[in-house]
């Protein structure tokens, strides 16, 4: 399994949903924490059955909720630029 990093960017998306969807509902902000990373993890397992979308970043969704990431494989390591809400803009992000 491939080890990940999050760039700072994915992290204030992470970190404004976390708080959106805790501002909604008690631990409704963990339960979408802990989907990310489980995102994460299984993407760590197999990268390249996810596919390349916008920019040549890959992308894998977040379950049960609206949110879809974007990544990159280097080297050995995933590299998360950004977890977006797919009811954004489009061509908002990763940049």
């Amino acid at each position: 399994m491939l080890s990940y990093t999050i760039t700072q960017e994915a992290s204030e998306d992470i970190k404004q949903a976390y708080n959106w969807y805790e501002n909604q509902q008690t631990n409704l902000g963990e339960r979408f924490l802990n989907q990310v990373l489980a995102s994460i993890q299984r993407t760590c397992t197999n990268p390249s059955i996810y596919p390349k979308k916008h920019l040549n970043y890959q992308q894998t969704l977040v379950e049960h909720f609206p949110y879809v990431i974007f990544f990159r494989k280097i080297n050995n390591t995933i590299v998360v630029f950004a977890v977006f809400n797919t009811k954004q803009d489009p061509y908002k992000k990763p940049s």
